[in-house]
């Protein structure tokens, strides 16, 4: 109802409820959905809309002579008038539509109009704003002999297509964070309304890209691009140029995301749209820096959820520097800092506006980049911080940066004290900090501890804690990944067994779909249980962590024997894998590991992160020989 939006009318609780829906074809139902023969005429219903889109519900009746019978003579468009009134009281009841001196009035108690609650929800809440579009502003509708009650309804139906393709595209934004084939579909309706619309063809181009559709969001540019020559003679925009030419590249695409990203980013649905505000904030000019820490047990997809920031921040054009430090390093001064060096801080654009002593310092850290800068010692925290204040906002200054540190408990704590200081020295500078933090693994660094803490208070941003999976979440990853099951009858069994195998895990969820993914007797093991007519707790053909190993072991069966050999070899080299040593052990050539880890990456057995290789220990458990 529109009692919020009162004009001040006075009320009769007795009035009948009337419906007035201006999108589409217009209708005036009463309640029960009954349409009067009055509210079937044209002028009528014009009036009665007209009425009620006027900024007090009311108007004078010379305005709405003029409006609609300006063809006839002053008595009978008088007559007319008093005659629509009649008929419409007779219909709606007295009150409805009342006279205040020379100015007639539609009372709003009762009264429900689709078009006034878009226009009170299209800022705040445009996901539901846009369930109200069911066509366009009073779609078909003439009134003959009417011609400014025509050109006001032309004039409102251009205003409201623009406002509604404006917030097609604002709900399409919100639903970037959860519901890719539903801003995907927003989009379009954008353009279908606005079809020279760049923030609509934008987030159709991001929509398909996130969704790993890269060809369908290189043609949506290209036809933008010739609609726009053909129709106007001008071409799109430096930001959707980058973009276009960001998505065609697959520059956007973080090493090693590839396999990280196939996995369904699904549930968890208010964490994902705060966690990805943080990353379109952290385009933003001049928004300042922000971080996000992602903490939680091992296996409930911290990596993931870093590879889907990580890969959002650097299609928006953001410059990407990540690393993920292993257990060896967290006791080695600066160890991080090096990684973070040699992972492309010296490549980054605009770092010629930083100050040479600053460079200098990075150099002094990693003498490979010695021979470009200077190299001084660093004197101390405080010394690092400053440099790289200069050079983190030099880069950011030119473009967004983003800097991701996976499995931070195990980076050293001077590395993450100097970023922290870094970043608290940024004062406009648009970077953004990623870190992942894995519960009860190890003991973390102090520093990292005062990091999280200041994240939200002195340095802008959020800590998440993710959980394990609901029943819905996992129904939604068995949707996804098992398309195998013959019914939904099959797929609730096994969402069943799957939630009672692992706890609501996603790594082991993940892991044990894969492993389902190829026809067996594994496949109808997991949806035969539990057996008809029984319960959860019915007794199960094998433990969990046998079934995890069962899983990780179908993977490495898909592996050559050379291939197998390589994995063998880096099960026993620790989690930072030595390729030298890796060749040594499989008494393998270099180049042959090398031509072999991607293989096992593919099947996650081990995790690359750009520069270097990683294992999975869950991976090294399940096949140490």
């Amino acid at each position: 109802m529109l009692s919020s939006l009162g004009s001040g009318i006075s009320r009769d609780m007795s009035l009948t409820p009337l419906e007035l829906r201006c999108f589409g074809p217009p209708s005036a139902r009463l309640a029960g959905g009954k349409t009067p023969r009055e509210l079937q005429w044209h002028k009528h219903v014009a009036l009665i809309v007209y009425l009620a889109l006027s900024p007090t519900r009311s108007r004078s009746r010379d305005h709405l002579l003029g409006l609609l019978w300006a063809e006839q003579p002053e008595r009978g468009a008088r007559k007319a008038l008093n005659t629509a009134i009649n008929r419409l009281r007779s219909a709606l009841g007295n009150e409805r539509l009342r006279s205040e001196s020379d100015t007639l009035a539609l009372s709003d108690e009762g009264l429900d109009v689709d078009a006034l609650h878009f226009l009170s929800q299209a800022g705040s809440a445009p996901e539901a704003a846009v369930r109200l579009l069911r066509g366009d502003f009073l779609e078909g509708f003439h009134v003959k002999d009417a011609p400014e009650f025509e050109d006001w309804m032309t004039r409102e139906r251009e205003r409201y297509r623009a406002l509604a393709a404006a917030t097609l595209v604002a709900a399409g934004e919100r639903g970037l964070a959860t519901e890719l084939a539903n801003a995907a579909d927003l989009a379009r309706r954008a353009l279908a309304i606005a079809p020279r619309s760049e923030p609509a063809t934008r987030l159709l181009m991001r929509a398909a890209a996130l969704a790993g559709d890269s060809a369908t969001a290189v043609g949506v540019y290209q036809e933008f691009a010739q609609r726009l020559e053909r129709e106007v003679g001008e071409k799109p925009g430096r930001t959707m140029v980058a973009l276009a030419e960001r998505i065609r590249t697959q520059t956007w695409r973080p090493p090693g995301s590839d396999t990280t990203r196939a996995i369904p980013l699904v549930g968890r649905e208010q964490l994902h749209r705060s966690v990805f505000d943080v990353v379109a904030q952290g385009t933003t000019s001049k928004s300042g820096p922000r971080a996000l820490v992602i903490v939680s047990p091992p296996g409930m997809g911290r990596s993931r959820l870093l590879a889907e920031c990580a890969s959002r921040l650097a299609l928006e054009g953001a410059q990407l520097l990540q690393i993920r430090p292993a257990k060896n390093d967290h006791d080695a001064a600066w160890s991080s800092l090096r990684f973070l060096i040699r992972a492309g801080v010296v490549d980054l654009r605009g770092l010629a506006g930083a100050h040479p002593d600053a460079l200098g310092v990075l150099a002094g850290l990693a003498p490979e980049i010695a021979d470009r800068f200077a190299p001084r010692q660093v004197r101390d925290i405080a010394d690092m911080a400053t440099a790289l204040a200069s050079v983190l906002g030099a880069a950011a200054e030119e473009q967004p940066l983003a800097i991701a540190i996976d499995d931070a408990h195990w980076a050293d704590g001077m590395s993450l004290a100097a970023l922290g200081a870094a970043l608290g020295q940024l004062k406009a500078s648009p970077v953004t900090l990623l870190l992942t933090v894995a519960q009860d693994v190890g003991q973390p660094p102090p520093e990292l501890l005062q990091l999280e803490s200041d994240v939200g208070r002195a340095l802008p941003g959020v800590v998440v804690r993710l959980r394990a999976l609901s029943k819905d979440d996992l129904a939604q990853l068995v949707a996804a990944l098992a398309p195998w099951c013959r019914d939904n009858a099959e797929r609730e069994r096994l969402t069943r067994r799957i939630a009672y195998e692992t706890a609501g895990n996603p790594f082991l969820a993940v892991t044990l779909l894969g492993a389902l993914a190829k026809p067996g007797n594994f496949q109808k093991d997991m949806v035969t249980w539990p057996p008809p007519g029984g319960t959860i707790d019915a007794p199960l053909p094998f433990s969990v962590p046998a079934v995890a190993r069962h899983a990780i072991a179908m993977r490495i069966s898909e592996l050559t024997p050379t291939n197998v050999r390589v994995l063998s070899a880096a099960s026993v080299c620790g989690q930072a894998l030595d390729l030298e040593l890796i060749a040594q052990v499989a008494e393998s050539p270099r180049h042959d590991v090398e031509q072999t880890l991607p293989a096992c990456e593919r099947r996650y057995l081990i995790h690359f992160d750009g520069r270097r290789y990683t294992g999975y220990r869950r991976a090294r458990r399940a096949h140490r020989p």
